[in-house]
């Protein structure tokens, strides 16, 4: 069977997302559910992913997207960085990071922004320190988080950076629980019929 040739158009359409995967995980500022976290305590290690970083006053930030039962959040960060619990979350015009899709609306984003004096920092990646989020929950799941500095350019160039990160999530409902539970055991109850009715033949 000869394996026809995608048309041009639909190779340029890759190409050019592609591109703009790598542009939108750039080098800048990345969150990552530390392994001691446990319960309903989420810490994150905070990184800087490129080898030289300009950390700008109230500038530089990064946002963890949709994280359930938020009941207040610390950070150990270098420097000075304010905590901002907010439902929905705007990035900046200008800056090179393509804004989550899915952003509920009712669960909270947690915005880190830096308010010290400007920073540059070296590496290899840096860390950062160490953020803490509290919730009512201990389920988990994955959601968006996005990060922003500037590179080592003269002037210093936007830097961003998306991706996933492991969260507080909702507790499915007893109710929903109790149904899959019952679906389960219907489908439990369904494949020993089957069996039975294979070994009368």
């Amino acid at each position: 069977m000869r394996l026809r040739k995608p048309p041009i158009g639909v190779l340029i359409v890759a190409l050019v997302s592609l591109t703009m995967a790598i542009t939108s995980r750039a080098n800048s500022i990345i969150p990552t559910l530390d392994a001691l976290s446990s319960g309903t305590t989420f810490i994150y290690d905070v990184t800087l992913s490129s080898s030289t970083s300009h950390i700008q006053q109230n500038e530089s930030f990064f946002i963890i997207y949709d994280f359930a039962g938020y009941t207040g959040a610390s950070e150990s960060l270098t420097g000075n960085w304010s905590i901002t619990p907010e439902l929905t979350s705007t990035l900046p015009a200008g800056i090179n990071v393509t804004p989550p899709t899915g952003d509920s609306g009712s669960l909270m984003n947690i915005r880190f922004t830096y308010t010290g004096p400007s920073l540059t920092l070296t590496g290899p990646p840096d860390l950062l320190g160490t953020v803490t989020l509290n919730s009512l929950y201990t389920i988990r799941t994955k959601k968006s988080y996005v990060g922003y500095d500037r590179d080592n350019e003269t002037p210093p160039a936007p830097e961003g950076n998306n991706g996933r990160v492991t969260v507080a999530a909702v507790p499915l409902p007893p109710a929903l629980w109790a149904g899959l539970s019952l679906m389960g055991l219907m489908g439990v109850q369904g494949v020993r019929r089957q069996r039975l009715n294979k070994a009368g033949e």
